[in-house]
């Protein structure tokens, strides 16, 4: 949301989506941006907008899902047979939540045939919180979903994401 106005990006996602169409979503860069005069990060009150209407939705949506933690932060939810991860890590500046060990302990143990990892931070070669949360999705078993670079369309196989080893780029990834 590069306006920095939650009510604005509610109301594109409701252009698109009904208003109880289940969002999962976590918190990203512009949801924390508080001070915009000096650009300084810190903890928002943006993302609670977000939370609140994006846990509306998931209530009242004709298919509920069923979602544990702090939604967008630390959250698993389970939604037509998808387990779903969503991840605060690098996003959620001064609230260091052990997120490689949440997703270890939830999605890791969890039975879903299907998994998807969510988080905001693509940047796994720099930071090794991030590398922790990635590699915990990839031992999981889940497809890893990131926003950050808005690299949505550049997949690749990787076997790790401490040494970020990349063993395929065919297209379809054959595993």
């Amino acid at each position: 949301n590069y306006q920095d106005d939650p009510r604005w990006m509610i109301n594109e996602i409701n252009a698109v989506f009904d208003s109880n169409y289940p969002v999962f979503a976590t918190i990203g860069d512009h949801e924390n941006l508080i001070d915009k005069q000096n650009k300084k990060w810190a903890p928002g009150l943006e993302w609670p907008i977000y939370q609140a209407d994006f846990m509306r939705r998931i209530k009242n949506s004709a298919e509920k899902a069923d979602c544990d933690g702090d939604f967008g932060v630390n959250t698993l939810c389970h939604y037509k047979g998808i387990g779903i991860a969503l991840s605060g890590v690098g996003s959620d500046p001064g609230n260091l939540k052990n997120y490689h060990t949440y997703i270890r302990e939830n999605l890791g143990a969890d039975a879903s045939p299907w998994k998807i990892c969510a988080f905001h931070r693509s940047d796994w070669d720099i930071n090794t919180e991030v590398q922790q949360v990635a590699e915990e999705c990839r031992r999981a078993g889940a497809i890893i979903v990131v926003g950050h670079d808005h690299a949505y369309g550049r997949t690749k196989l990787v076997d790790s994401f401490v040494n970020f080893n990349v063993v395929g780029e065919s297209s379809p990834i054959l595993i």
